[in-house]
């Protein structure tokens, strides 16, 4: 009797060991099928070469697109890149000797510098700390964006304007971007200046390799 019952232990181990073994086969397969249809790539380059904006680029375009959570991340990186523009901006019509056409628009420059310097005052949000970024400052740029004198120090200082990486997308629409309950849009975001520190890795589904 207890030979039996030794037996039958025996064989439900055994059992349990070929069921375990399998399982660890099945998955060792299903692994290197997965890897026969995966890519990987490498993206190098120095600073401020772009790196981040391919990489958007590909997920969105190859990819699923970015989620409103994840667009909302980018809040801070773009009120960040406006205050940053806006503050070279004003510094560029300084170099070039140019006058604003509009009477309160020196005014308007001083009090951009004022603020874009920094240190800024910050808020939580869902992403986190997020430098404040109220109606009235995108209002103060909107206006300052429009002054002609703006159109002429583009004409003229063109190699300036394109070496400080100025983008024209948000001063035209900074007051959409200042506006309460913004959520940046995926044009945003390609065009926010944000160049992440060290090492990241990002999984995206392109079609099938074979």
């Amino acid at each position: 009797m207890g030979s039996t019952i030794s037996m039958i232990s025996r064989k439900r181990r055994e059992r349990a060991r070929k069921r375990r073994s399998d399982e660890i086969d099945a998955q060792i397969e299903k692994d290197s099928m997965r890897l026969k249809r995966e890519c990987r790539v490498l993206l190098l380059g120095s600073v401020e070469s772009d790196k981040s904006t391919i990489l958007k680029q590909i997920r969105i375009i190859h990819g699923n697109g970015l989620s409103s959570a994840e667009l909302a991340e980018y809040r801070a990186v773009i009120y960040k890149t406006i205050l940053d523009s806006a503050r070279r901006l004003v510094l560029l019509m300084q170099k070039a000797g140019l006058e604003y056409a509009g009477d309160a628009n020196g005014g308007r420059a001083e009090k951009i510098l004022a603020y874009s310097s920094g240190p800024w005052e910050v808020e939580k949000g869902e992403e986190g700390w997020v430098p404040n970024f109220y109606p009235d400052m995108a209002e103060t740029i909107h206006q300052l964006w429009n002054d002609p004198a703006i159109l002429t120090l583009m004409n003229t200082h063109s190699e300036d304007w394109d070496l400080l990486n100025l983008e024209p997308h948000f001063f035209k629409g900074v007051l959409r971007i200042g506006a309460p309950g913004y959520l940046p849009t995926e044009s945003d975001v390609l065009r926010a200046h944000h160049e992440p520190v060290g090492i990241t890795e990002t999984d995206i589904t392109m079609g099938t390799l074979l």
